[in-house]
């Protein structure tokens, strides 16, 4: 309730006693965040993982140290999480989740919560609203992302726009993909403009083809699904649509051939270039 004047990147810790004056002091606070705007885009925060690190929740004066366990906890724009380290000085910083940028959530969560597994997923959306969605774990994602989505939604004219989620798995396979809904800028955070969501997401991991459903837990809400209820590909380890057969084809100068991929033998998706050709 006491009126104080703070520098910029400064922190102010006041001292109150029962029929005392307040004693306050200021501390300078150790920034890794850059104030610089481009064309009124958006903000980042970057993120340099240290070591040893402690986590408080600051809802107002009080903290309280919390043991990060998933990523349902660390997303809610309300909440003031901070990161503490102690080197020469017990040096804090809030940790803004939703400033970060893609690459720096997943350092940050890799670095805060290393019991579980963290991953990008690249997906398409659809009119309607749909999602096909792959794990992105290589050079080769992309193109796994098209031939899944040609097999799974074949009869689509058009592709409405791409989107990239951040997912995690923990130990007994449960999957979890933050819906990633913020966009940062200098005066706070702005909601992506979805078209549509039908809560209907495929996720292709590894061989397993999930269903993924649209769920909340406290305050965090995103897509859920687990590999012990997994879709699992045919015994020859490879999918197929129901009736049909899969083809791979090649396309250059307006011309295009296609070559049906033999009963036996081959992973439709692992194998690509000049070798399936």
């Amino acid at each position: 309730m006491n009126k104080s004047l703070a520098a910029y990147n400064k922190d102010v810790v006041c001292v109150i006693d029962i029929g005392e004056k307040p004693v306050c002091r200021t501390f300078i606070k150790s920034s890794r965040r850059t104030n610089v705007t481009i064309n009124n885009g958006p903000v980042y925060d970057p993120y340099i993982p240290r070591t040893n690190p402690e986590y408080y929740i600051c809802p107002e004066f009080d903290c309280t140290k919390v043991t990060l366990r998933s990523i349902t906890q660390v997303t809610s724009p309300k909440l003031n999480l901070k990161c503490c380290f102690f080197e020469k000085t017990y040096d804090c910083e809030r940790i803004r989740y939703n400033h970060l940028k893609n690459v720096d959530k997943l350092l940050f969560l890799s670095e805060a919560i290393p019991d579980k597994i963290y991953f990008m997923v690249d997906c398409f959306i659809y009119s309607d609203g749909g999602r096909i969605c792959n794990r992105n774990d290589g050079f080769n994602s992309h193109a796994i992302l098209v031939d899944l989505s040609t097999v799974a939604r074949r009869n689509e004219e058009n592709i409405l726009s791409q989107d990239e989620f951040l997912c995690e798995e923990d130990v007994g396979n449960e999957i979890l993909c933050d819906l990633n809904v913020y966009v940062p800028y200098a005066d706070g955070l702005e909601r992506k403009e979805f078209t549509k969501n039908n809560n209907n997401v495929l996720l292709k991991t590894g061989r397993d083809l999930l269903v993924m459903k649209y769920e909340c837990r406290g305050l965090w809400c995103g897509f859920t699904a687990s590999t012990r209820t997994r879709r699992t590909f045919m015994r020859r380890e490879r999918y197929e649509p129901p009736g049909g057969h899969v083809y791979r084809c090649f396309s250059a100068k307006g011309q295009q051939v296609c070559k049906r991929l033999p009963l036996e033998g081959r992973h439709a998706y692992k194998e690509r270039g000049w070798r399936s050709q």
